[in-house]
């Protein structure tokens, strides 16, 4: 399976010892949506990536179309 890096948070390697170096961390914030009640304090229940939609001409920081939802009903869990 292949990723391209924009779509990558972070990565929990099984050997962290022999993973390769990380890449310097970027000097700028891109946006993500986040629904209101998780601000609130509910737990995320979907993080995903969709094409970003969100940007606007001028935006100081663009949208990375990363989105973090909460069910408005509690999630039967397996």
């Amino acid at each position: 399976m292949t990723f391209d890096r924009t779509m990558l948070i972070d990565i929990d390697w099984p050997k962290p010892d022999r993973a390769p170096p990380p890449t310097p961390r970027r000097d700028y914030w891109d946006r993500c949506m986040v629904d209101g009640c998780i601000l609130a304090g509910e737990p995320v229940d979907y993080l995903y990536h969709e094409e970003s939609d969100m940007t606007r001409e001028g935006d100081r920081y663009p949208d990375s179309g990363w989105r973090l939802r909460a069910a408005p009903d509690p999630i039967e869990r397996d």
